[in-house]
């Protein structure tokens, strides 16, 4: 893959047109994998996948090639649905829906999330921007993307999402950490209520921004405001605090919540009591809070580290593994940024900072090394939290998050065997670089295939820009499920 530095993502993504158009992907008549060792999350099960078009047409054993197949020998690989990250984010000053696209179908991961809303002072509706995201995608995307609309004047659009919940995209995204939040949360609380109405989910940050900044600014005046002291100026319990009231919204709204990037014991407690209360309440944990923690901000480049949540000590690294295990955190997700290294390691404050990081590429990897090697969670269990859940929640399930007949053909090849060194010049976002680099991990995807057409393959992207879709997704209805389907009786997360 060549490196290509061009200023502007219209010509970065003109750019990556004419690189990957030559080698785009070609679905054939069939697609057939064989020997096929397939890990979903409820069960595994041996045999060869006949794929036609863009589906599954059937599994079995020694199935016959109609002409013109194309046939994959996955004999010692591990076949995987392809995993659904729904919290990503493409900017950066050059990122954009393609190279966000090329890093996820490099690391296993066909779906993928894009959050938009409604410029400052405009008067776009929520659906208008869903509708200005799909045009975009049918231009870079080369992943498949579900969309959130951001809510960020809750009075104005709370009218709006009737309208919202016609473009088939089923989620909205709400900061508690803004300013903005506190001076309109009643209005907010009638979001997420009339978004529960509606069988939207409301996604949430939580982090108190009253408490932040209360630290914050106290950090600054005693002459603490360096990066180095991050994690101690937005301790835990500012986590923790907003966690608690998020249960609580979904409580008195009787509406579904999300909890996205938790990092901290307290805060997933909180999502657990709410959970035992059967509310619904779920959450989702940011791949850096399962590897690294707050000693990354005593190292010379912490800019690079700089998240929010941030990371935290090792026993929430533990605490979370084994949530993960029993199955009280739903979902694996990246909060994936395409932030350069120049973008990362401006100057910065411990309230006046660059979050976010990107980790599409590598946090399979990680998580099976870790994770499945390492011997915290079994494989089904790996699923569960990187594709079949999530594709639950975001209510493209079982059309997406596992391998079984009428499903999309969403696959990964995986050689569980395999031993990496990540490098930073082999990282395919815009932002060149990653937080991992000179890390070892085993188990890394051989082949993707989105849709039925190989989009990795010898570790090259094959897939074009504007090759991605994004896909229409079930609503929510009571008792927090979703509609039955043509493939399955009825999904609950």
């Amino acid at each position: 893959m060549k490196r290509i530095a061009i200023a502007g993502s219209a010509t970065l993504a003109a750019a990556l047109l004419a690189l990957y158009v030559g080698a785009a992907a070609q679905a054939p008549a069939e697609l057939i994998i064989r020997k096929a060792s397939i890990v979903n999350a409820d069960a595994r099960v041996e045999g060869d996948i006949r794929i036609r078009g863009e589906q599954i047409a059937e599994i079995g054993r020694n199935l016959a090639a109609g002409s013109g197949a194309r046939e994959i020998d996955a004999a010692g690989l591990v076949v995987l649905p392809g995993a659904i990250d729904p919290h990503v984010h493409p900017t950066g000053s050059v990122e954009n829906l393609t190279t966000t696209s090329a890093s996820a179908l490099a690391g296993g991961v066909t779906t993928i999330s894009h959050f938009i809303g409604a410029p400052a002072n405009s008067t776009e509706t929520l659906a208008a921007a869903i509708r200005r995201a799909d045009e975009r995608i049918k231009t870079e995307g080369m992943a498949d993307f579900v969309v959130h609309a951001t809510v960020n004047n809750p009075a104005k659009q709370l009218a709006e999402l009737q309208e919202l919940a016609t473009t088939g995209q089923t989620s909205i995204k709400i900061f508690m950490d803004r300013p903005a939040f506190e001076q309109n949360a009643r209005a907010y609380v009638d979001v997420i209520r009339k978004a529960g109405e509606l069988g939207l989910m409301t996604l949430i940050h939580c982090e108190d921004d009253t408490l932040v900044n209360a630290v914050g600014q106290h950090f600054i005046a005693q002459g603490k405001g360096d990066l180095k002291y991050y994690a101690e100026a937005r301790p835990a319990v500012t986590e923790e605090a907003a966690t608690h009231r998020c249960v609580a919204f979904s409580e008195v709204t009787g509406a579904p919540v999300y909890v996205v990037h938790i990092s901290s014991e307290r805060a997933q407690r909180a999502v657990e009591a709410g959970k035992a209360r059967g509310l619904p309440v779920f959450s989702e944990v940011r791949q850096i809070y399962l590897y690294f923690t707050d000693a990354v901000y005593k190292r010379d480049d912490v800019g690079l580290f700089i998240g929010r949540p941030p990371m935290r000590k090792q026993s929430d690294v533990d605490y979370m593994w084994k949530a993960i295990a029993r199955g009280t955190i739903d979902v694996i997700d990246t909060d994936h940024s395409g932030y350069t290294r120049e973008e990362k390691m401006a100057p910065q404050t411990v309230l006046d900072h660059r979050a976010g990081m990107n980790s599409l590429q590598i946090y399979l990897p990680m998580m099976w090394s870790e994770g499945v090697r390492g011997r915290k969670i079994t494989a089904e269990q790996f699923v569960a939290v990187t594709a079949a859940n999530p594709a639950r929640l975001m209510g493209i399930y079982p059309k997406k998050g596992k391998i079984a007949v009428g499903s999309d053909a969403d696959i990964v090849l995986w050689d569980a065997n395999e031993t990496r060194t990540v490098r930073d010049e082999e990282e395919l976002s815009a932002a060149k670089h990653t937080i991992y680099n000179g890390k070892s991990f085993t188990g890394w995807p051989k082949y993707t295939i989105r849709r039925g057409a190989v989009v990795w393959e010898n570790r090259q992207i094959k897939a074009s820009p504007g090759s991605g879709k994004m896909i229409p997704r079930q609503k929510w209805e009571k008792p927090w499920g979703f509609k039955p389907d043509r493939t399955s009786s009825g999904a609950k997360p």
